[in-house]
């Protein structure tokens, strides 16, 4: 089906292919293929724009991606900035298969964010991303993640020392050492 913007879709009992002329052709299937219908045609290109790798459990789109979590049965969509963080903080490989999609922030100004299985990335009011992963995450999202006295991330994980530490919004640091997890007031 021709769209108006130039490119190309067709749908498939399987599978879709999109077509553009920035992105070439590229298809998809599987948990990536219901996903992605699951939103609508139209739904689907305004928020992912058109594919940019194939496959049937990642699956990169001009302005976010899908990711199939096989444990959880389903794939999830990553848009945006946190895709784009996703993509810098090493994927997968460093957070696990996401566990939400890019749902909206309870509070201290994120805005929107996405739950992993060894973290979180939020996208904050000022346009920030960050990365909370490891044992800093764990302390975090048990305190409440955002909505905790610590607030929203606002650094990315950096070495202090021995010491591997994150700023958050409340003036608060967790830092990990030895397999503790500390609170400094900043």
């Amino acid at each position: 089906m021709r769209r108006g913007d130039g490119g190309y879709y067709q749908t498939f009992t399987r599978g879709v292919i999109t077509y553009s002329s920035r992105t070439g052709a590229h298809e998809f299937h599987g948990a990536i293929n219901a996903r992605w219908r699951s939103l609508g045609v139209e739904t689907a290109f305004s928020r992912l724009g058109y594919a940019t790798s194939d496959g049937n459990s990642f699956v990169a789109f001009s302005r976010g991606g899908i990711v199939n979590n096989p444990g959880r049965g389903r794939a999830f969509l990553v848009e945006g900035a946190i895709f784009r963080k996703l993509q810098t903080a090493g994927g997968t490989p460093r957070l696990g298969y996401p566990k939400s999609d890019e749902v909206n922030g309870r509070g201290n100004g994120v805005r929107r964010m996405n739950w992993f299985e060894a973290g979180a990335i939020t996208w904050d009011v000022n346009g920030r991303t960050a990365v909370v992963r490891g044992a800093i995450h764990k302390t975090w999202a048990y305190r409440g993640s955002e909505r905790s006295r610590y607030g929203r991330p606002i650094s990315d994980e950096y070495r202090l020392g021995k010491r591997t530490a994150q700023n958050f919004s409340n003036h608060y640091r967790l830092e990990y050492q030895g397999g503790t997890v500390r609170e400094v007031r900043a």
